[in-house]
């Protein structure tokens, strides 16, 4: 028997979900992405996202339908009332600051004459009385600023991004389907699950979505399959790189999920130099996941020569929590070995960012190709994206036990979305851009290997494309 390989148990990060979930639901929601000014003396702000919010709220219609058919239950009307209330401020606020700005330097002029007449000295006692008054407004104004910062701004970056023109409306799309189901032999007994056939083959211990096992072919399989993904992506021209394991709240609230939630990312408790009611908590979320991704260039200026720039990589991924009752056994196992990857084009709608997205489905699928199985592609609908997402392709394996498909893999665009929150530009003649970001997880290793183990339950038959890579001799 080969070397078993294992997972660190993940009950060292996080305390038990009861217990949060009582500590959460009467806890008010904190943005570690935008700090306010009443906070700036406190907490340390390390970007200040590109606010463009003046194309989504001219077309108040469009974006409650986008919130509707995501299933999004928010009065559109309402935030763009406060968010054009909140801009009249910021405006009045500018306003004053220009006009003491213009008295000052008035001020510094007639201070500088040597010989001032006494209509000079009235204006010059005028000016610093109005002085006077123009500071007062605008302490009084930053205040009512700081107030509708801490709520009216969270909620505008809790919006969801805008759907792209081809994701359906209410039901999936089934883009193509290759090679035909495989049912369990023997027929003539029930259908086992993945955790059966793995334990009676010697294959999988598994003790709970925390802490498992695997062993022999299903571990050599584990590193196997990320050295074909790996080949197949090279021969592409994506770069490998190595991404990193922990992130910052920003990081995670930018991603378009709920860094206070214990169920989105796994939260880390007693760490050391971080303050447990800090509002920029340490996450772990793994090297092969889209935040990792955005660690690299967050608040970085990308010389537009590089574009369109193409990663990926292969690691960890960290997900806390069971969404559906089907995510069970591997399907929902905490942490699993994947391979993720990230493009970056200039412009989002442009021809460029079309043919990237394209071109890294087709790569995608020619994975699955090379694997030899049956597995179909999907056009997720607008209430199947997460709110960062503007269009998912999903790549979808078959479970034999459940009679359904999995996703095991999924490309998706993003736009600008992400590039705005975290301050990704690249320079123009007339300005900055914003590049547009398409990403995902192009195979999950749990998640294909449980279907696997679900088409033979006599036998884990290695797919052709893998074999060669298997440390091992031959299987």
């Amino acid at each position: 028997m080969f070397q078993k390989f294992t997972l660190r148990n993940s009950k060292l990060l996080v305390s038990s979900p009861l217990h949060f979930s009582k500590y959460f639901q009467n806890r008010k929601y904190t943005s570690a992405l935008y700090i306010p000014g009443s906070k700036a003396f406190e907490t340390y702000s390390y970007l200040t996202p590109y606010l463009d919010y003046t194309k989504t709220f001219s077309q108040v219609d469009k974006l409650q339908r986008n919130l509707h058919l995501r299933g999004v239950n928010v009065n559109a009307e309402e935030i763009k009332s406060t968010w054009d209330f909140y801009q009249k401020i910021y405006a009045d606020r500018k306003a004053i600051e220009n006009r003491r700005f213009s008295l000052v330097h008035r001020i510094k002029q007639l201070s500088k004459l040597k010989d001032p007449g006494s209509e000079a000295e009235r204006e010059l006692n005028g000016l610093m009385t109005q002085g006077k008054v123009l500071k007062q407004e605008l302490r009084l104004v930053k205040e009512i600023l700081w107030d509708l910062e801490e709520t009216v701004v969270p909620r505008v970056l809790q919006l969801p991004n805008e759907l792209h023109e081809r994701t359906p409306e209410s039901s999936e799309l089934i883009l193509k389907t290759v090679g035909s189901k495989k049912i369990q032999t023997p027929v003539n007994v029930p259908p086992k699950n993945h955790l059966q056939i793995g334990e009676s083959l010697g294959l999988l211990e598994y003790l709970n979505q925390f802490h498992f096992y695997l062993c022999d072919e299903a571990a050599l399989f584990e590193v196997a399959v990320q050295s074909y993904v790996s080949k197949m992506l090279s021969t592409e021209g994506v770069l490998r790189v190595a991404g990193t394991d922990f992130a910052r709240s920003l990081l995670v609230e930018a991603a378009g999920m709920d860094h206070e939630d214990p169920f989105s990312t796994f939260i880390l408790k007693n760490n050391q130099g971080i303050e447990e009611k800090t509002i920029n908590r340490l996450h772990l979320i793994g090297g092969a996941s889209l935040i990792s991704f955005l660690a690299m260039h967050t608040r970085q200026l990308v010389n537009p020569k590089a574009f369109p720039l193409r990663y990926f990589a292969t690691g960890r991924s960290y997900t806390p929590s069971v969404v559906k009752p089907m995510d069970l056994g591997l399907f929902g196992v905490s942490q699993t070995v994947a391979v993720h990857c990230m493009t970056m084009v200039r412009e989002a709608g442009s021809q460029e960012y079309e043919e990237e997205f394209q071109k890294l489905v087709d790569s995608v699928s020619k994975i699955y190709d090379g694997l030899g199985v049956h597995y179909r592609v999907v056009l997720r609908s607008a209430g199947q994206l997460e709110i960062a997402e503007c269009l998912r392709v999903a790549f979808e394996l078959w479970s034999s036990y459940y009679s359904d498909y999995v996703e095991v893999g999924h490309v998706s665009m993003y736009g600008d979305y992400l590039s705005k929150r975290l301050l990704i530009a690249y320079q123009t003649p007339t300005g900055r851009g914003y590049p547009a970001v398409i990403s995902g997880t192009i195979l999950n290793v749990n998640k294909v290997l449980a279907c696997l183990l679900e088409e033979n339950a006599e036998r884990f038959e290695v797919p052709e494309g893998v074999k060669e890579f298997m440390p091992v001799g031959n299987v």
